[in-house]
């Protein structure tokens, strides 16, 4: 089966995920064929503020759809590749926005809870033991996993950027009002911060406001669209992550740069979208998730663990507060459900406060404490005592070094 490179959209999730061959179900590894460099050439995009002297010539843009094409098809008919799953999901969200990104994620998750063992770069293996027997998380000192690992970062800190360029205001052109993305408004508190330091007296508008009327004057329809699509994106990135953790445990990098843009859009457009009409979205937003889950693809390898994790979206209910709800973190006032969710709920707050407080040192040391929540006891120590003396000190009396821990000797 070919799909046209014309019709993205129409391509499934559940098509991709089927088994490449009832004998070797992900296929082969395709680093070194030429497709690699096809889509490395697809992607490319000159930058455009670049001089370009007297050479002067159209500069190359990158084919989204042509990513697309390429990607679909090799993942369809000659391998399950991780590596090529991102791309596809990188393209997806240049051609549909949030809902390319979101579909994405629903791609590499899939992948993970299908081909876990087996897709590439793939790990290896003990002998005698079949793909589906395998237990996670996988060796974090196999090479193939390290490889996954920094394909999730790259994952977390480029598609995060992408994210941010999106339009989040589109007001018509007659109204006079620039549309703004993530990116414009970022720029924007950046610059009034400037501003504020180097002048005093009356402010002139800023760009804040500049925003606040953009958004004022955007139609409600693309808004209330764009608010169902970064509740979905949010919903997906945290099942992928729990995902990532349960394959990988601490290699996994987190997507927590993708969480914290995709939160503070929801509050940035907030405002402009009444109670109602969030609580509508929300409800669709339930009723596709549940038709989406509804089917999955038939005679996969399947970790039995990772098969009763389903996409729900995230609850706004039970949230009580002094401030709008619309400027809370989302999950504010209901009970913590895991350590994973307490870790969330920090990287959330931390965003927050950095929004509300930049001048705080606050948002800083929780980011720090979040990451001290992914290292045991020896990684621990050299980050809170700087002191070489006093480390070994504590190593001997914890008896860290008998265990072979990564403290310094004596």
């Amino acid at each position: 089966m070919h799909i046209s490179p014309s019709n993205p959209a129409d391509i499934t999730v559940e098509a991709l995920l089927q088994p490449i061959d009832p004998i070797a179900p992900a296929g082969v590894y395709l680093r070194y064929d030429p497709l690699y460099d096809q889509i490395a050439q697809a992607r490319y995009a000159e930058n455009a503020s670049l001089p370009q002297g007297i050479w002067q010539r159209p500069t190359q843009q990158a084919d989204w759809l042509l990513v697309s094409e390429l990607c679909t098809e090799a993942l369809l008919h000659r391998s399950k590749d991780l590596q090529i799953a991102i791309w596809v999901t990188e393209a997806w969200l240049h051609l549909e926005g949030l809902a390319g990104y979101s579909k994405g994620c629903a791609l590499i998750l899939g992948l993970h809870q299908y081909f876990a063992a087996t897709m590439y770069p793939a790990p290896e293996l003990p002998d005698n033991i079949p793909p589906a027997a395998v237990v996670l998380p996988l060796r974090s000192t196999d090479s193939s996993v390290e490889h996954r690992a920094n394909l999730i970062q790259w994952l977390n800190e480029k598609i995060s950027l992408q994210i941010k360029m999106l339009p989040l205001t589109q007001p018509s052109a007659a109204s006079g009002a620039a549309p703004f993305s993530f990116a414009d408004l970022e720029a924007a508190r950046h610059q009034d911060q400037i501003h504020r330091r180097q002048h005093s007296g009356p402010q002139t508008a800023t760009g804040a406001e500049t925003f606040e009327r953009s958004l004022a004057l955007a139609p409600l329809e693309p808004l209330a669209a764009m608010w169902t699509d970064i509740h979905e994106a949010i919903a997906i990135t945290d099942m992928l992550d729990q995902m990532f953790d349960a394959c990988y445990g601490p290699a996994n990098g987190g997507l927590l740069e993708i969480k914290s843009i995709l939160h503070q859009m929801e509050r940035a457009i907030s405002p402009a979208l009444s109670d109602a009409q969030k609580s509508e979205d929300t409800e669709e937003q339930e009723m596709d998730a549940e038709d989406a889950t509804g089917s999955l693809p038939p005679n996969h390898e399947m970790n039995t663990s990772l098969s009763a994790m389903t996409y729900s979206p995230p609850s706004r209910t039970h949230i009580t507060s002094r401030l709008p709800d619309s400027q809370l973190p989302s999950g504010c006032g209901t009970p913590i459900q895991s350590r994973e969710d307490a870790y969330t709920r920090l990287a959330e707050i931390s965003d927050f406060l950095s929004q509300l407080e930049p001048h705080s040192p606050v948002p800083y040391l929780l980011q720090r404490a979040i990451a001290w929540g992914g290292m045991n006891l020896s990684e621990l120590l050299p980050e809170l005592l700087q002191d070489q003396v006093a480390l070994r000190e504590v190593g001997t009396l914890l008896r860290l070094h008998g265990n072979n821990h990564n403290l310094p000797n004596t």
